[in-house]
């Protein structure tokens, strides 16, 4: 089980972390995309 915790504040190299992250799986969906229709 996951419960959202807010209020939590997000250093700088998290963040870096996260949004590294966020860009592969922004391109991986691109890249699948006309699989998918």
């Amino acid at each position: 089980e996951y419960k959202r915790v807010e209020g939590l504040e997000i250093d700088e190299e998290s963040r870096k972390y996260m949004d590294h992250t966020l860009n592969e799986l922004l391109e991986e969906r691109d890249g699948v995309a006309d699989l998918l229709k």
